[in-house]
């Protein structure tokens, strides 16, 4: 998926707030829980988050997408 792709299903499907996603940009490392892709571009790191679509609980997952496969 492209960069722009990406960045954009997080906020438009992930509902991954705007905040957060630029908060990580300026982050020298990867959060504390996904320390194994510490040095990786921000935007190829996973999230998952629940949403509530039709009255069902949804969880969404998006893996990360390293940039050294």
């Amino acid at each position: 998926m492209a960069h722009r792709g990406r960045l954009n299903a997080l906020h438009c499907v992930f509902e991954k707030p705007t905040q957060q996603i630029f908060k990580e940009f300026f982050e020298k490392s990867a959060p504390e829980d996904r320390s194994e892709f510490a040095g990786d571009v921000k935007y190829h790191l996973g999230y998952t988050h629940k949403r509530v679509i039709n009255n069902h609980e949804v969880n969404l997952t998006i893996l990360p997408n390293p940039s050294h496969l």
